[in-house]
């Protein structure tokens, strides 16, 4: 299930992906990790930090109940969340990057890429 979730990501998701492989600052992420039974976005194991990326489906009722008891679940493993909207990659990505550096207790200035 992992391997085609990684076949088929969404744009955000793809979007995300390229920008943490390239500025990954020691911190290793998987895409489409699987965590017991749940599958999520990005899991970096050295941080503890899932980051999972939201789309419109998970404003529906029945996603937020599912959502809320898999971070219940995550949580009591030890991991922390990070939720990140697709607006959010599309219109400010390196916001984005500050929210996970924060999250990671890493300095979140961003010198300019060349």
């Amino acid at each position: 299930m992992a391997k085609e979730l990684r076949e088929n990501m969404t744009t955000s998701e793809i979007i995300l992906w390229d920008f943490l492989r390239r500025r990954n600052r020691g911190m290793k992420f998987y895409r489409q990790a699987p965590i017991d039974r749940f599958i999520v976005d990005f899991y970096c194991p050295r941080k503890k930090l899932v980051i999972e990326v939201d789309g419109g489906i998970h404003e529906q009722a029945d996603n937020r109940e599912s959502d809320i008891l898999r971070e219940e679940f995550l949580r009591k493993k030890g991991l922390r969340i990070l939720r990140i909207r697709n607006a959010e990659i599309f219109h400010d990505l390196s916001a984005v990057w500050r929210r996970i550096l924060q999250a990671c207790g890493q300095k979140t200035h961003i010198p300019p890429s060349h």
